[in-house]
């Protein structure tokens, strides 16, 4: 389980959190129990992210586990898709939203080579207390 966000990840992701704010209010009831379910029961957690993880892998075209910004425009499409079919809603994100997430995300560290899977965990502790 990641640690919970910080006051600076808080700071630092609240214009790409006002984004996605936008982006979710469409959320349905229905969806809304089906996350819930999703984030309370292991076995669908772990279903869940096995799907995580092999959009991420199938993204990865240099297979270094980190993915650049097109890698990772790719990654969210598969990404969205797969919420889309277990929760029957997903948010419409654009190229250019895609694309915000991941600069954010790189900004904490530059050096890296693109994002991974630990950089995007961060990235999520922070959604999580946006979103839900």
């Amino acid at each position: 389980m990641s640690q919970p966000a910080t006051a600076a990840e808080l700071a630092h992701y609240e214009e790409v959190m006002d984004m996605l704010k936008s982006r979710w209010a469409g959320l349905t009831a229905e969806a809304k129990v089906k996350m819930t379910a999703v984030n309370e029961d292991s076995t669908l957690r772990e279903e869940s992210m096995n799907e995580f993880k092999a959009a991420w892998a199938s993204s990865d075209a240099k297979a270094d586990g980190k993915l650049t910004r097109e890698e990772f425009c790719d990654f969210n499409q598969k990404h969205l898709s797969n919420i889309k079919t277990r929760l029957g809603w997903a948010p419409e994100l654009s190229k250019d939203d895609s694309e915000q997430i991941w600069e954010a995300i790189h900004a904490l560290n530059p050096d890296g080579g693109g994002i991974s899977m630990a950089d995007y965990g961060r990235y999520h502790a922070v959604m999580k207390k946006y979103i839900n």
